[in-house]
């Protein structure tokens, strides 16, 4: 499936990682889209810049197997795994090559964006120190 970048926060972030898969001649969508049913989320609370690989025909509501006791290497396709690996290979190394644009985002951006997408922080109402 083809997949896009999606960023956890951070929307001015967007047109960076879209010149980067223009360079790169990658046709990726890039966009914000938070989850926190994701490695990264503790990241985002902590105000750090973080964005994942997704495949846009997934659900949010159905993510399936991940993070489960059946997260197994037979539910996903070897061949999708190896293209993937190369993508976020590549884009870390043009990453690598730049200036990085990101900030630190201050607890209350953090609060708003979590609201946006009507996500509770796991921290029982208060944000991470």
């Amino acid at each position: 499936p083809h997949k896009g970048v999606g960023l956890q926060g951070w929307p001015e972030l967007i047109p960076f990682f879209r010149a980067l898969g223009r360079e790169m001649r990658e046709d990726f969508p890039v966009d914000v889209w938070i989850t926190p049913n994701s490695d990264m989320h503790p990241f985002l609370l902590r105000g750090v810049p973080c964005a994942w690989l997704f495949d846009l025909g997934m659900s949010l509501a159905n993510l399936g197997w991940p993070h489960t006791a059946a997260d197994s290497l037979d539910k996903i396709s070897r061949r999708s795994l190896r293209t993937v690996a190369v993508l976020v290979a590549r884009l870390l190394l043009y990453m690598a090559n730049r200036d990085w644009p990101g900030r630190h985002a201050r607890p209350e951006e953090v609060a708003a964006w979590l609201s946006e997408w009507n996500l509770e922080p796991r921290t029982k109402g208060r944000m991470p120190v």
